[in-house]
């Protein structure tokens, strides 16, 4: 008779210990609930309520021109861009940011883009417009809300002012003056990178993800260039592609001409077909981009 109740003690032991472990689960879990939803809830709704979903876009290859056999005439190269991401880039330390990786290119004897109409040194103690850039020149004092008549200095005095850049020397204050002025121009926006370099070596991109803690907003993006297979075969036929200027992404209402500004998946620093069947087939060619949605909480921290 005992040795039969002896397993049932067992049992009942191990029941009880399991009873009190499950019990002990169920407070746990109650108190974490009730702390996130009771004691700290309107904190957590606060925060919740103050991220923000970035959507960039994602550039599209362009499609290639095949002949009648489908071998391949105008192809696709994927090469690496360096780009400013608005969604991802502190405010109030974009200067910062772009003399820190201007000065990593430098470093590096890698080239960025500058297509600056202002030159890089004054002359004769004021800076100048360059020469053949008139469609870079009006662009410029439009983002600058200045008037036809507004000179170099005067474009580099308002955009300073403008972009807030103070306690750097002449270079680097020009350096910063025309990425800035340039990200404007290029409507810069969270859906909007700035290509701040093309074509970069796959070493050096990887030593920029790297250093992300001291240049935020610095992100690597895959992009395609043209490439022709042969050169010498009809090239008035099957054309070239080129930037797009003012005049395309305005347009001519008067002539009926419909500008790329009002045409959906356009942005102003594409580059479009100029000639032959590039620009012929430009709707066709024309890649749909996609969108890269990140979320931003309130520190502007992408979580």
């Amino acid at each position: 008779m005992a040795t039969s109740e002896k397993p049932k003690r067992k049992e009942k032991v191990r029941l009880l210990v399991l009873s009190a472990i499950l019990m002990v689960a169920v407070i746990f879990a109650s108190i974490k609930l009730m702390n996130i939803q009771v004691v700290h809830g309107e904190e957590n709704a606060v925060k919740a309520d103050s991220n923000n979903l970035i959507r960039t876009n994602v550039e599209a290859a362009r499609g290639e021109i095949l002949d009648r056999y489908g071998r391949p005439l105008v192809t696709n190269s994927l090469v690496l861009n360096i780009q400013l991401n608005r969604g991802s880039l502190p405010e109030g330390k974009e200067n910062e940011v772009i003399l820190r990786l201007t000065q990593l290119f430098q470093k590096q004897g890698a080239a960025w883009r500058d297509e600056f109409p202002i030159t890089e040194q004054p002359v004769n103690g004021e800076y100048q417009f360059k020469d053949g850039m008139d469609s870079e020149i009006e662009k410029l004092k439009s983002m600058l809300k200045m008037q036809d008549y507004g000179t170099a200095q005067q474009c580099m005095d308002n955009a300073i002012e403008k972009f807030e850049i103070t306690g750097y020397n002449e270079q680097d204050t020009r350096t910063i003056v025309a990425i800035r002025c340039m990200m404007e121009v290029e409507n810069f926006s969270d859906r909007n990178p700035y290509t701040f370099a093309e074509n970069v070596d796959k070493t050096f991109a990887a030593q920029l993800i790297e250093m992300q803690n001291e240049i935020p907003g610095v992100e690597i993006s895959e992009t395609y260039t043209r490439g022709y297979v042969d050169g010498t075969l009809a090239p008035h036929i099957l054309g070239n592609i080129g930037p797009m200027l003012k005049e395309d992404w305005e347009g001519d209402e008067e002539s009926g001409v419909t500008g790329y500004k009002d045409i959906e998946g356009y942005n102003m620093d594409d580059d479009i077909g100029r000639t032959g069947i590039e620009a012929l087939m430009e709707s066709d060619l024309k890649g749909t981009d996609g969108v890269m949605i990140l979320e931003k909480d309130a520190d502007g921290t992408v979580v």
